[in-house]
């Protein structure tokens, strides 16, 4: 197939990245590199790049940029599930033309780990938006939107899981008409209310709040839930004038209207109007330098 570029660069993490630059390899006769965002190689991209026509980097952002900056052939960026963001030497290059995945559907949610935010504030709705890279972070024209219904079982980790399907088959539909050159692009309509996401922002300050009714706990515990180790660190909750961090948690639906809180065993358990919290594995944090963050 025929493109206007002579190179495609896909810059980020994980499966979705390659199967971006993947996709690519496989339609166009055309150089596709894939530098490694992570701070250390990824076995799993080197190992798929070099089974491919993948061009296979993995160094340091400086460097990254530095090549991004002297490359003249006409470019196409993919910035994929990728951390750094890329600087006006690069973005106002007439050669190059950049598109960014987010997770989430702009213009809400922009900045870091929106999955959680759209959780955490309870949204009806989450979603992916790739967009043009822009000086801007995150307010881009858009090129493709697709959402997720949330519902009370929704975690960050799933949440994410489902957000990269939808966002590779949207990248699917779209590809093709953006390797021609035919853009088609709709602005961000702005809302002066729109909070952008920090990296050092957590919900609620890293604390569950007894006093929220128990869907808004739900909601606090799901976006805390990576699987693994939370990008917010270890949530806590204030009990008696203590505070305590736990290692699991259990929501359970019923027709129980009690409302009130104990620790029984190693448990926190939580009541509220037709829903049990139960925070397992409790600890009582001493001082706040004994937090494993």
């Amino acid at each position: 197939m025929k493109t206007i570029y002579d190179k495609v660069i896909v810059i980020g993490l994980g499966k979705l990245a390659f199967q971006c630059a993947e996709y690519i390899s496989n339609l166009y006769k055309i150089n596709v590199e894939l530098y490694d965002a992570n701070d250390q190689p990824s076995t799993y991209l080197r190992k798929n790049c070099c089974n491919t026509n993948i061009n296979y980097y993995c160094v340091s952002k400086n460097e990254m940029i530095k090549n991004l900056e002297e490359y003249e052939e006409e470019i196409l960026i993919l910035s994929v599930y990728n951390p750094y963001i890329l600087p006006k030497t690069v973005l106002d290059k007439s050669n190059i033309f950049a598109l960014n995945l987010h997770h989430a559907l702009l213009p809400n949610h922009p900045g870091r780990y929106a999955e959680a935010w759209a959780i955490y504030e309870q949204n009806e709705f989450a979603g992916i938006t790739w967009h043009i890279l822009t000086n801007k972070v995150d307010s881009g024209n858009i090129i493709s939107q697709k959402k997720i219904k949330i519902n009370e079982n929704t975690t960050s980790v799933s949440l994410l899981h489902d957000m990269n399907d939808i966002a590779y088959s949207a990248f699917v539909e779209f590809i093709e008409s953006v390797m021609n050159g035919d853009v088609k692009s709709t602005p961000q309509i702005k809302e002066s209310r729109v909070r952008f996401h920090f990296t050092k922002d957590k919900p609620n300050n890293g604390f569950l709040d007894l006093e929220w009714p128990g869907d808004k706990i739900s909601a606090f515990l799901r976006a805390y839930d990576y699987f693994v180790a939370s990008p917010f660190g270890i949530p806590r909750v204030i009990y008696e004038s203590n505070i305590y961090i736990w290692k699991r948690y259990t929501i359970t639906r019923s027709n129980d209207i009690n409302v009130n809180t104990e620790i029984y065993n190693d448990s926190l358990i939580i009541r509220k109007p037709k829903m049990t919290i139960k925070l397992n594995g409790l600890k009582k944090v001493v001082e706040e330098f004994d937090l494993p963050f």
